[in-house]
C-alpha cells in the first residue's frame, strides 16, 4: 500500500479574455511592517505562554484572538495586549475542542473556529466577554488534520478546504466544500492538482512500498482561499498566478523573469541533510535520491489574502532578510510593496487587516508569541 512522507517589472497581466492595458500601470507603494505589540512570554501566568499558536484574528474593537492549539482554547486579550477571557476546552462535546486551528469571523460577526480533532467547524457569539457555543458544523473532506484557512464566501456559506477523492478515478483532488448552516454541501470547487513533474516531489520505491519525497527548496503547489469566495494557485517555480472568482473569472498575474536568491551554505547544509534523512529512512544510496540540492530558491514563498481580499504573494529572499510580498487587486493591479521582520510569519495562522496584520513569531529557543505589525510608508526600500 502507498505511503506518502511529507518530509515535508516588467509586468504582465493578463484576464480571461484580455491583457491590461500598461497605461494603467501606476507606480506602486513600498510599506514596511513595524512591531507594536507583542504577546507572550516564556515563563509567567498561563494565558501569556502558548506552545503552539495555530489561529489569530481581530475584530472591530481590535480584540486579539488567539487559538492556542495545545490548551485546546481561544485566549482573547484587548488591544493594548491585556488577558481579556478564554473559552473552549479539550473534547469532543458541544464548543469543546480538540487540536484547534484556524479561525475566523462570518459575515454574521460570529467566530468560528477549525476543531480539527473533532472533524468538525465550531461557531460561538463572542459580542461580549461571555462567548457563547452556537453551533457546529461537520467537516466534509477527508482530512480533519489538516490546517487550512476558514473563509466564507459571497453568500456567506462556509468554506469547507481539504482533500477528497475523484468520485470517478479515486485520484485525491483539493477541495472546497460551499457549507450551509445546516452542514449541507452548496457546491464543490475542485483545485486541479498540477502535473507531477512540474513540483518538487518524486516518486521512489522501496520494499515493495510507495514514497513520494520532497525536493529540499523543491517547487510546491500554493493554494490562497479569499474572504467572499475567490481562491488562487500558482507553481512556485514559477511568478505566474491564476486567481479566480466565484463568477469563474479567471485572471493571470505573471512576472516572466523572476528569479529566487540563491541558497546560502547554511540552507544547502539543511537540504542535504534532509536528504540524507530520507536514505536513512528508506535505506536508500544517495544515486537512488532522484533530486538534487537547486541552486536557487523557487521566486514564490507563499500566497494568502488578507481581509480586504487583496492577494499578497510572498517573495523568496535571502536567509535572514526582512520578508517581501507583492500586493495586488482583483484586477490584478500591483497595489503595493510590503516587507516585515524575518522572523513574522503572517501566512497562516495569521490575519492582515488594512494596515496592521497579526502573526506569530519564533524566537531562537522556539517559543513563540503573538505579534501585531502596522504598515508605514517605507522611505527607504531594500533592493527588490
Amino acid at each position: 500500500m502507498a505511503r506518502i512522507m511529507t518530509f515535508l517589472a516588467t509586468f504582465l497581466f493578463l484576464n480571461a479574455c484580455d491583457v491590461a492595458d500598461r497605461s494603467s500601470m501606476r507606480e506602486f507603494d513600498r510599506l514596511r511592517g513595524e512591531i507594536d505589540l507583542m504577546i507572550g512570554e516564556v515563563d509567567g501566568p498561563d494565558e501569556f505562554v502558548f506552545g503552539r499558536i495555530s489561529g489569530l484574528a481581530q475584530d472591530a474593537s481590535g480584540r486579539v484572538f488567539v487559538v492556542a492549539q495545545q490548551a485546546d482554547e481561544i485566549r482573547v486579550y484587548d488591544k493594548e495586549g491585556g488577558f481579556l477571557f478564554r473559552f473552549g476546552r479539550k473534547g469532543g462535546g458541544p464548543g469543546e475542542l480538540d487540536g484547534p486551528c484556524c479561525l475566523a469571523f462570518a459575515p454574521d460577526g460570529k467566530l468560528w473556529v477549525r476543531d480539527n480533532g473533532n472533524a468538525r467547524y465550531n461557531g460561538y457569539s463572542v459580542a461580549s466577554n461571555a462567548p457563547n457555543f452556537e453551533s457546529s458544523v461537520r467537516m466534509r473532506q477527508a482530512a480533519a488534520n489538516m490546517e487550512a484557512t476558514l473563509t466564507f464566501d459571497e453568500e456567506g456559506l462556509l468554506v469547507d478546504i481539504g482533500p477528497r477523492p475523484d468520485p470517478q478515478s479515486g485520484q485525491m483532488n483539493t477541495v472546497r466544500i460551499h457549507v450551509d448552516a445546516q452542514g449541507s454541501e452548496d457546491r464543490v470547487d475542485v483545485i486541479a492538482n498540477p502535473p507531477q513533474d512540474r513540483l518538487g516531489l518524486h516518486q521512489v520505491e522501496s520494499d515493495g512500498s510507495t514514497y513520494y519525497l520532497y525536493q529540499p527548496y523543491g517547487a510546491r503547489h500554493l493554494v490562497a482561499h479569499a474572504p467572499g469566495g475567490d481562491w488562487a494557485d500558482a507553481v512556485s517555480s514559477s511568478y505566474r498566478i491564476v486567481w479566480r472568482s466565484p463568477e469563474g473569472r479567471e485572471t493571470i498575474i505573471e512576472r516572466a523573469e523572476a528569479l529566487g536568491p540563491e541558497l546560502s551554505p547554511a540552507e544547502r547544509e539543511r537540504g542535504e541533510d534532509q536528504i540524507a534523512s530520507y536514505q536513512q529512512y528508506l535505506a536508500l544510496n544517495r544515486n537512488e535520491i532522484p533530486f538534487d540540492i537547486p541552486d536557487r530558491k523557487p521566486p514564490i514563498r507563499d500566497m494568502f489574502f488578507d481581509q480586504d481580499g487583496r492577494l499578497w504573494v510572498e517573495l523568496s529572499v535571502q536567509e535572514g532578510a526582512n520578508r517581501q510580498a507583492d500586493v495586488y487587486l482583483r484586477d490584478g493591479t500591483l497595489e503595493a510593496h510590503y516587507r516585515w521582520p524575518a522572523n513574522v510569519r503572517l501566512r497562516l495562522p495569521g490575519w492582515i487587516g488594512d494596515d496592521v496584520a497579526l502573526g506569530v513569531a519564533r524566537d531562537d529557543l522556539d517559543v513563540e508569541r503573538v505579534v501585531r505589525l502596522r504598515f508605514v510608508r517605507d522611505l527607504v526600500s531594500e533592493p527588490d
